[in-house]
């Protein structure tokens, strides 16, 4: 690939390449990535500057990718010869918000999207905890019979089986809350605790003398 003057950012021009133009500075760049010996360039274009550094002080390739949060084009650092690559963005950055092409970026913008993320989880969940003990309390307040284990139907028993499981302390001889428990009793909270309804979660802990207590 050859740049252009078009192809490379020059508003921050390293102070060893200021006394040459952007189309010397472009000239120089494609000798490099093209062969030319790096101490021929150097001696050429009079830049002070080892022979190991002279990529690092081009200027970075503007791409067609805009920043998420300015919507400038980002930028990406030349890479040596030995590293280079038509095209790889994972270290462009925006010189505008500090922002990078990456998920480890520390940006404000992206600390700020993580905090907001975290807050709106912590949010769900709370939701989620009050919708539990909401549909909970309603089957508390709509089922106050004791039932007899062999009322139970076998869906019934199967699902009381996966509380249990759920639920049990290592002891065997106590039965915890749900909150307690960090195992799924159903694929989805919703529909677990609907399935609670339908399949006598009352029931469960108010079987007669002859069942769980």
């Amino acid at each position: 690939m050859k740049y252009s003057v078009e192809d490379l950012d020059f508003s921050n021009v390293n102070d060893k390449l200021k006394h040459l133009s952007e189309s010397e500075i472009v000239e120089i760049i494609n000798a490099y990535y093209g062969g030319v010996k790096t101490n021929t360039i150097i001696d050429e274009f009079k830049i002070d500057v080892g022979k190991s550094s002279l990529y690092k002080i081009f200027p970075p390739e503007r791409l067609d990718l805009p920043c998420e949060y300015c919507y400038r084009p980002m930028l990406l650092p030349l890479k040596s010869k030995s590293g280079y690559t038509p095209y790889n963005d994972i270290n462009a950055y925006c010189s505008i918000c500090e922002h990078t092409n990456n998920v480890f970026c520390q940006c404000e913008n992206c600390n700020k999207k993580r905090e907001e993320a975290l807050v709106k989880k912590e949010k769900e969940r709370k939701e989620e905890l009050k919708k539990h003990k909401e549909i909970i309390d309603g089957i508390l307040q709509s089922k106050k019979t004791k039932v007899l284990e062999d009322d139970l139907s076998l869906e019934e028993r199967l699902y009381l089986s996966v509380i249990l499981r759920a639920t049990l302390s290592e002891e065997l001889n106590v039965i915890l809350p749900l909150a307690y428990s960090n195992t799924p009793i159903a694929p989805g909270s919703e529909f677990g605790l609907s399935t609670l309804n339908q399949t006598i979660f009352l029931r469960a802990f108010l079987l007669n003398s002859t069942g769980v207590r």
